[in-house]
């Protein structure tokens, strides 16, 4: 039989391709990337911080007595100290006379500021016109996300999953890989603030 060049070249182009294959197969290796994104989540709940100052002799329940009227109850209560506080006492000396500060923390939500504010301001006058030897003072101590409002928010899977190839398919180039299909899908977040997906591509080498 008589070969003709074309006819002796096509077995062994036969068997680089074959080789070829076979060495991808070999080298396939995986990568694991984690991607993140962080939801942009609008405050909707303001703080108030609340004090009533009063002499040692009056409990809490008649504080709560004299708030009655506003929305705080003993749920908010958070703490009470005294003023002046030791170290104040040494510097001021005996004269110094002794009050115990009620702290109360007060979460509104923000549309409700301005009415808390103003309610809160009324209650303030009306205790120093009592002469109950108590004194209101309030604040506002910032604002934060709520829970509810967190649940609310949800990440796009799918822009996470083209994040992590994209941050997979980085790494692969500098290694002159190609990354290949998603092998597995090992953990997702889909909750704000904070989003994020661990996923397991496939790699190959060309040579």
């Amino acid at each position: 039989m008589h070969y003709t060049p074309d006819m002796k070249k096509r077995p062994l182009m036969g068997l680089i391709l074959s080789a070829m294959s076979a060495f991808a197969q070999l080298d396939s290796n995986s990568l694991t990337v984690t991607a993140s994104r962080n939801a942009a989540v609008q405050a909707d709940v303001a703080n108030f911080s609340v004090n009533v100052d009063s002499s040692v002799n009056v409990s809490l329940s008649d504080v709560l007595i004299a708030l009655q009227g506003s929305p705080i109850t003993a749920s908010n209560f958070i703490g009470v100290s005294t003023i002046p506080t030791a170290a104040q006492r040494v510097v001021l000396g005996p004269p110094s006379k002794l009050q115990i500060a009620w702290s109360f923390a007060l979460p509104v939500p923000i549309s409700k500021i301005k009415d808390t504010a103003t309610l809160l301001a009324a209650l303030q006058t009306s205790i120093a016109q009592n002469n109950s030897g108590l004194t209101l003072s309030f604040s506002l101590r910032g604002t934060q996300v709520s829970t509810q409002a967190q649940q609310s928010v949800t990440c796009s899977i799918p822009d996470l999953l083209s994040d992590a190839r994209a941050q997979a398919q980085k790494i692969a180039d500098a290694s002159v890989l190609t990354v290949g299909p998603i092998l597995a899908i090992s953990s997702s977040t889909s909750l704000a603030p904070v989003c994020s997906i661990t996923i397991k591509f496939g790699l190959v080498r060309f040579q």
